[in-house]
Parts: structure tokens; C-alpha cells; sequence
């Protein structure tokens, strides 16, 4: 009775070479759906820092806006500014069609919130304009 029979040593050695074997499966399959957990993840909070890169800068972005007016009206363009504390509106009663491109080149490839824009034809060359952008 002191010997242990080697079938049963063979047979113990195959159970737990099974169960490591069931084991080592099961945690491929976890590790698997983690890293298309983890690559989603990190897609999802790559996503949110662009937007918020690209929604999130209110200060500068009417920092630009303001420069970009200025500059307009420093080159002659006939523009009245009137800045709000949460909108920026522009008057202008004769614009010349190339500035007037020039502004909304700037505006409309930017993301701002145009509130209220109305534009007149006055001749072929200049416009009579009213726009009210928020903040």
C-alpha cells in the first residue's frame, strides 16, 4: 500500500494538463474581447478629443473672428462691429463683393453659430449686409 499506482499518476497528470489547457483557452478569449474593448475605447476617446478640440475653443475662436473683422475693417471694408457679451454683430451698408468673400471665407469655414444673416444686392459690386453671430 505504499506505492501509489502510475496510472493514477498519468491520470492526474492529464486532468491537469486539460484544466490548464481549458484555462489558457478561456483567458485567450477574455484577453481577445478586451483588446476589441480597449481599441474601441481608445477610438471613442480619440474621437472626443478632436471634437472637443474642435468645439471647445470658444475664447480663441472669437479671438479669431475679432482679429479677422478688424483686419477687414483696417483694409477699408465699411463694417460696423458691435460685440455682445454672447454674439458678435456685423452692419455694413455698402460692402464690396471681395471683402465680403473674404469674411465669410473666414466665417464659414470656422464653426461658428450664425444667428441671423441678411444680405442685399445693392449694384454689382457691393452688398448691404447684417449678421449676428453667437457665441
Amino acid at each position: 500500500m505504499n506505492r501509489v499506482n502510475p496510472l493514477y499518476i498519468g491520470a492526474l497528470l492529464v486532468m491537469v494538463l486539460g484544466f490548464t489547457f481549458v484555462q489558457l483557452q478561456q483567458s485567450k478569449m477574455r484577453l481577445e474581447t478586451l483588446e476589441g474593448e480597449y481599441a474601441q475605447s481608445l477610438e471613442t476617446a480619440l474621437t472626443l478629443r478632436a471634437l472637443r478640440e474642435a468645439y471647445d475653443t470658444k475664447q480663441s475662436e472669437k479671438k479669431n473672428l475679432v482679429q479677422h473683422v478688424d483686419t477687414l475693417i483696417k483694409r477699408g471694408a465699411a463694417i460696423e462691429k458691435i460685440e455682445k457679451k454672447s454674439s458678435l454683430s456685423l452692419k455694413s451698408d455698402s460692402l464690396e463683393l471681395k471683402q465680403l468673400e473674404t469674411l465669410f471665407s473666414k466665417i464659414l469655414n470656422a464653426n461658428y453659430k450664425i444667428d441671423t444673416l441678411r444680405l442685399e444686392r445693392i449694384n454689382q459690386e457691393s452688398v448691404r449686409l447684417q449678421m449676428e453671430i453667437q457665441w
